[in-house]
């Protein structure tokens, strides 16, 4: 896939996160559905999957910056995900 091709699948930025600052269920989530989830999980971390819609924008920025030149760990940093995710999305976009 092109970098124009990239672009134009694209719907809007990508938010860069940071692992290693978790955010708490009362910050992102209604009160009600907070304590929902705790009637049914008591405490611990529950994994969210990201849609997909925004795991492609992510994959498309990605390639951007490896077509730019940039080094994977940098890209990396960038994003808030580890390099290796980088390496797994080049390999995977580049097969296509």
């Amino acid at each position: 896939m092109t970098a124009a091709e990239r672009k134009k699948r694209r719907e809007g930025p990508v938010k860069p996160r940071d692992r290693r600052n978790p955010t708490g269920a009362f910050e992102v989530l209604p009160e009600g559905l907070v304590r929902s989830i705790q009637a049914h999980f008591h405490g611990g971390t529950i994994y969210v999957p990201v849609d997909d819609r925004i795991k492609a924008m992510r994959d498309d920025r990605i390639m951007d910056m490896v077509d730019a030149g940039v080094h994977f760990e940098t890209i990396a940093d960038n994003l808030g995900i580890t390099s290796t995710t980088v390496y797994t999305v080049v390999k995977r976009e580049t097969a296509e």
